[in-house]
């Protein structure tokens, strides 16, 4: 009989607080109002002293004295019988109280994954998330894919500035070798006309004066030499200035392709985990609209269960 009226109590979903009394070992008093109408409801009464850890060491003190007092209790079978019953009522109404709890929770848990509204808002959630998803990967591609056709230009252009600043250094190199070769050749003539100036110098006074014109117009191709000379060296340096200017020119123009390459290489790479990207965002996609197949599934299987237990 008891066990029958313990389940009745328990299916009757009690939800005012008057009903619970408090769980503290002999207290018959109604529990504490709850304060904010949510959570876990209180268990003990208004009595600051009634508490779970003072209720605990209350019922192990409780122990301790039955297993003291149990001949003397023996002598007094009522009284012993009411103080058993009092204890076991107490358990009793514990127990109904935390299985009351329990099952309050659980309906309210049912309600909510039974609830429709719920169910297609968690669907939408997801759904909207997924494509959000599938579109950020997608722009990431083709952003990544511009930035490679970018790259892949620039390289080009690099290629083609390395192309022409090769042939323009070796146009140059020629050019140099050529001022070289004429710098050599007017420095051999000048040792030249100097060793016949020196000749004519030390030839003899009688024939100085009839030398004269002779020195004079070695002196004046002499001169001529040196002029020669002089804008040979104007031409190497020239020459060597744009050779080295061309080699500069080389240096820049195949840095720049080997950056065009990196860059071309890197966006490539960024390319291919965007597009991987893209085919993992779609197979989650696909898996969602599977759970979602499935929460529609379970959510009409609680509502038969839930429609069967509050029939």
């Amino acid at each position: 009989m008891v066990i029958t009226s313990v389940q009745l109590y328990v299916m009757s979903e009690p939800t005012d607080t008057e009903r619970r009394t408090c769980r503290f070992p002999g207290c018959r008093r109604p529990t504490a109002a709850s304060q904010s109408g949510a959570g876990r409801p209180p268990e003990y009464c208004d009595d600051s002293a009634h508490n779970r850890t003072a209720a605990w060491h209350a019922r192990r003190r409780l122990r301790t004295e039955q297993a003291g007092q149990a001949a003397g209790i023996e002598q007094r079978p009522i009284d012993s019988a009411r103080q058993r019953a009092s204890e076991l009522h107490g358990q009793v109404a514990g127990m109904i109280e935390h299985l009351n709890q329990q099952l309050t929770g659980l309906l309210e848990e049912l309600r909510t994954v039974a609830d429709p509204e719920a169910a297609e808002l968690q669907i939408e959630a997801v759904t909207s998330e997924a494509a959000e998803q599938v579109a950020t990967a997608a722009a990431r591609a083709s952003r990544a894919e511009q930035a490679q056709q970018r790259a892949e230009a620039e390289r080009a252009e690099a290629d083609a500035a390395a192309e022409e600043a090769s042939a323009l250094s070796e146009q140059f190199r020629t050019e140099l070798e050529a001022a070289r070769r004429q710098l050599t050749d007017a420095e051999i003539e000048r040792e030249r006309l100097n060793a016949e100036l020196a000749d004519a110098l030390a030839a003899d006074d009688a024939e100085r004066k009839q030398s004269a014109a002779k020195s004079a117009d070695l002196a004046g191709k002499l001169a001529v030499v040196e002029a020669r000379l002089v804008e040979a060296h104007g031409d190497r340096d020239a020459a060597v200035r744009r050779a080295e200017a061309a080699m500069a020119a080389q240096s820049e123009a195949e840095e720049r392709s080997r950056n065009a390459v990196e860059r071309s290489d890197a966006e490539s790479a960024r390319a291919d985990r965007a597009e991987n990207t893209a085919e993992s965002v779609r197979r989650g996609l696909a898996q969602a609209d599977r759970q979602a197949a499935d929460l529609r599934d379970e959510v009409s299987d609680l509502r038969g269960n839930l429609a069967a237990m509050t029939a």
